[in-house]
């Protein structure tokens, strides 16, 4: 197969900043950062704001760690449900962990998976970032 037999899917780019915005197959626009690829823009500034935590004075509010997109399975008497994958893991200089979810619309689907969440895992702190 010759590079003339293959289509080459071209999306559209756009450049602010360190913020790089490409447009997938539905048209939202996603954003990376630091060469990591957020599902949308409010998501790359809350990751901008992390960052910007791991310099923070006070013990409580510094950032060790974060994890983007991590998927726990949520699983109901030995069968799994669904999967559902937290924006950020977050860990404090002072001990705690928290599980950041950022939200600019809330889909009915994302709420039954919050409220799943909640359910199989109280002792992990899921907080929800909304769109001001």
């Amino acid at each position: 197969m010759s590079t003339s037999d293959v289509a080459v899917k071209r999306t559209p780019l756009r450049r602010y900043g360190k913020y790089r915005t490409r447009l997938d197959a539905a048209g939202r626009a996603g954003r990376t950062l630091a060469g990591h690829e957020y599902d949308s823009a409010l998501e790359a500034r809350y990751a901008a704001r992390l960052e910007t935590l791991r310099h923070a004075v006070r013990l409580s509010e510094r950032v060790l760690a974060v994890r983007p997109q991590v998927s726990v399975p949520l699983e109901v008497n030995g069968h799994l449900i669904c999967r559902y994958r937290v924006d950020f893991v977050v860990s404090y200089a002072d001990g705690r962990e928290a599980w950041v979810e950022v939200k600019g619309l809330m889909t009915p689907e994302a709420r039954i998976k919050m409220n799943l969440f909640r359910a199989l895992f109280p002792e992990r702190k899921l907080e929800i970032v909304r769109r001001a």
